[in-house]
C-alpha cells in the first residue's frame, strides 16, 4: 500500500488513529498490517517535525530499527536512546508531583475508588513483567491505571502501556496537561484522536468539585461533528464530566479508548445527514427546474416547440437518473398532465388556474370533479397546503362546489372507487410536491373520515352554543 492509498478518504485524525497507534499495537499482537515492499519489515505512518495537522507531515517508516540503516537510511539516535537522555537521572518535576496529588485528592474523594496507590508497580500475571503508572486505583472490582501525559512520548511506548494493561486484567485512564487542542504535539495528538477525540485532565477547580459532589471529575475537550451549509466542521466543546459517565471501550482497530462524547458514532449520523441534505439539493435543483419549465409551459410562454421538446428531454435525464421515467413527450401522459395543472394551478394560481381555459380556482374544481374525478383528491390536498380552499370557497358563490366536496368525502370515506385517486405518478408527485407527499401519500378514506368527524364536531358544538 502507498501512503497515497492510505491517506485516501481517511482524515487527519483517522490517519493519527489507524496509521500510527493501532499499528503498533497490531506490531505488538504479532500481526502487523503495513510492510516494506524491500525488506518485508513492518512500518507505520511517522510524521515530520512541522505543526501542519496535515497529511504533508506523513511518511511510511519501519517500526523497528533492524532495517533502518539498510533500508532507509535513517541516521541519529534510536528512541530508546532519546528516551533514555530524556529522562535517565532525571527528577521528578513539581508540576508531574502536583498533577499526581490532584488525581489522589479527586479519587480519595470518591468512596467508589478504593486501593489508590502512587508510583508503584504493577506486576504481569506472571509475575515478570511491569509498568509503573502515575496513579492506580480500584473501582467495581476493577483496576486503573492512570497515566499523566505531561511531555513527548514514542507512539510506540503509548502502545507497550495500553497492551500491557489489556493483557493484565486493568483499564487506563490518559490525563492531559492542557487541553488546548489546537497546540498539542503528535503525542498528544496520538492519544486525543485515538480516544475518539476527547481528552481530559484534573485541575485544582475539578478537585474541589469532587470533594463537593463525592465524585470524581474531570475537565474534558472534545470535538463535535456539525453539520453546517452542507459542510461538517468540528465545534470545541468543554465540559466538566464525571469518571462514572465516562465510556470506556476498544475501537474497531483494536485500541482502548475513554470518551464522553461518542466522535465517531455522531460523525457516522452526520454523514448521513450530509448526504441527504445533498440530496436535497439535488432534487431542489431538479424540482425547481421541472416546476419552472412546466409552468411556463402552461402559461404558453414557451412557444417554439423544439426548445420545449429540447428542455423535456433534459428533464428526461435528470429524472432517469433516480430512477423515474417521465413519458417521451410533455404533455403526452393525460393523466400526469391533468394532476400537474391541478397541482400548479393551486400553487402558482392565485386566484386563476394556468394552463386550462378557466376563470376562476372554483370553475377548475367544478370541471374536474366532473371530467377528472381521479384527480380531485389530489387537488384538493394542494388547495389545502397553499391556503387556497378559502380562495375557492369564496369563489364558490351559490355554495354548490362545497356541496360537491363533502359528497366526496363521503364516497371516500365509504371506500368508494369514483374518486380514488390513481397512483401511478405517487413517487413523481412527492418529489415535485413535497409538502403534501405526506397527506397525498395516506390512504384518502382515513383522512376524509377525520376531516368529516371534525367537521361533525364543529357543527355539534356550534349548535349547543
Amino acid at each position: 500500500m502507498t501512503l497515497d492509498e492510505f491517506m485516501e478518504g481517511r482524515d487527519y485524525g483517522e490517519v493519527v488513529r489507524d496509521g500510527r497507534l493501532a499499528a503498533e499495537l497490531e506490531m505488538l499482537d504479532g500481526t502487523p498490517r503495513y510492510a516494506c515492499p524491500y525488506c518485508k519489515d513492518a512500518m507505520a505512518v511517522r510524521s515530520k517535525a512541522i505543526r501542519a495537522r496535515s497529511e504533508i507531515r506523513f511518511y511510511f517508516d519501519h517500526l523497528t530499527a533492524r532495517h533502518r540503516e539498510t533500508c532507509t537510511g535513517r541516521k541519529g539516535h534510536l528512541p530508546k536512546a532519546i528516551l533514555a537522555r530524556k529522562f535517565c537521572l532525571h527528577k521528578e518535576g513539581a508540576l508531574h508531583k502536583a498533577f499526581k496529588q490532584w488525581v489522589r485528592d479527586s479519587l480519595d474523594a470518591d468512596p467508589a475508588f478504593t486501593s489508590t496507590k502512587e508510583e508503584e508497580r504493577w506486576w504481569d500475571m506472571e509475575h515478570y513483567k511491569w509498568r509503573q503508572p502515575d496513579v492506580q486505583t480500584t473501582r467495581d472490582g476493577r483496576r486503573w491505571a492512570i497515566e499523566i501525559q505531561l511531555s513527548t512520548t514514542f507512539v510506540h511506548v503509548i502502545a507497550e502501556r495500553m497492551k500491557f494493561y489489556r493483557e493484565n486484567a486493568g483499564h487506563m485512564l490518559w490525563l492531559f496537561k492542557d487541553l488546548d487542542l489546537e497546540t498539542f504535539r503528535l503525542s498528544e495528538d496520538d492519544l486525543f484522536f485515538s480516544n475518539n477525540r476527547n481528552a481530559f485532565r484534573v485541575t485544582p477547580r475539578t478537585v474541589e468539585r469532587s470533594r463537593r459532589e463525592g465524585r470524581f471529575y474531570l475537565e474534558g475537550a472534545w470535538l463535535e461533528p456539525r453539520l453546517k451549509g452542507g459542510t461538517i466542521k468540528d465545534v470545541e466543546v468543554r465540559k466538566d464530566v464525571a469518571f462514572d459517565a465516562l465510556v470506556f471501550d476498544t475501537c474497531s482497530r483494536g485500541i482502548p479508548r475513554a470518551y464522553a462524547f461518542d466522535y465517531e458514532g455522531h460523525k457516522a449520523l452526520t454523514e448521513k445527514e450530509q448526504t441527504a441534505w445533498r440530496e436535497a439539493q439535488v432534487w431542489e435543483r431538479r424540482r425547481n427546474a421541472f416546476e419552472s419549465f412546466y409552468v411556463a409551459m402552461l402559461r404558453g410562454e414557451i412557444e417554439d416547440y423544439k426548445e420545449r421538446d429540447r428542455l423535456w428531454d433534459e428533464l428526461r435525464r435528470s429524472f432517469a437518473e433516480v430512477g423515474i421515467t417521465l413519458p417521451q413527450y410533455a404533455q403526452e401522459d393525460t393523466e400526469l398532465d391533468r394532476l400537474l395543472v391541478a397541482g400548479y394551478s393551486a400553487k402558482h394560481g392565485q386566484r386563476k388556474p394556468i394552463g386550462i381555459g378557466f376563470e376562476t380556482l372554483a370553475e377548475l374544481g367544478h370541471h374536474i370533479h366532473k371530467v377528472w374525478p381521479k384527480t380531485l383528491w389530489f387537488y384538493r390536498c394542494m388547495l389545502r397546503a397553499y391556503g387556497q380552499l378559502r380562495t375557492v370557497l369564496d369563489q364558490d358563490r351559490t355554495g354548490k362546489l362545497q356541496g360537491k366536496m363533502k359528497q366526496v368525502l363521503a364516497s371516500l370515506s365509504d371506500g368508494e372507487p369514483a374518486f380514488q385517486p390513481q397512483r401511478s405518478w405517487d413517487p413523481l408527485l412527492a418529489r415535485l410536491f413535497p409538502e403534501v407527499a405526506g397527506v397525498w401519500a395516506a390512504d384518502p378514506s382515513q383522512v376524509a373520515k377525520a376531516v368529516l368527524l371534525a367537521s361533525e364536531r364543529l357543527v355539534s358544538e356550534a349548535d349547543m352554543t
